[in-house]
């Protein structure tokens, strides 16, 4: 026999081996394709309603500067002058020609127990 010689179904099975490992490798990259796409697909659909939250909560957001704007004006109104003496015209109050002041008798502090 040669040594060059190698029987048919000794190099048949290094093939099947081969095709073997070969199918291996293909179902491996297959895998690991799908898990990523399912990554990527998991990662768009998050951001997106991501995105969609956050858009609400601008609108919240500026209708609520809004209001704050309003009630701003509102207390800059009810602060004025003119808004003052109306109340007081409506809670019937008048001037006084002088203050009274209340002093305590000593210096001793009732303690509450």
């Amino acid at each position: 026999m040669s040594p060059y010689y190698t029987p048919i179904h000794a190099t048949t099975r290094r093939l099947d081996a081969g095709i073997a490992q070969t199918h291996r490798v293909k179902l491996t990259v297959l895998v690991v394709a799908g898990i990523c796409f399912l990554a990527y697909l998991w990662q768009v659909n998050t951001l997106s309603t991501k995105g969609f939250q956050i858009k609400v909560l601008e609108k919240r957001l500026g209708a609520l500067k809004t209001e704050i704007q309003d009630l701003e004006l509102n207390v800059a109104s009810e602060k004025s002058i003119n808004k003052i003496n109306e109340r007081v015209k409506e809670l019937e109050m008048v001037k006084t020609a002088q203050a009274e002041y209340v002093r305590p008798l000593g210096s001793s502090v009732a303690l509450g127990q």
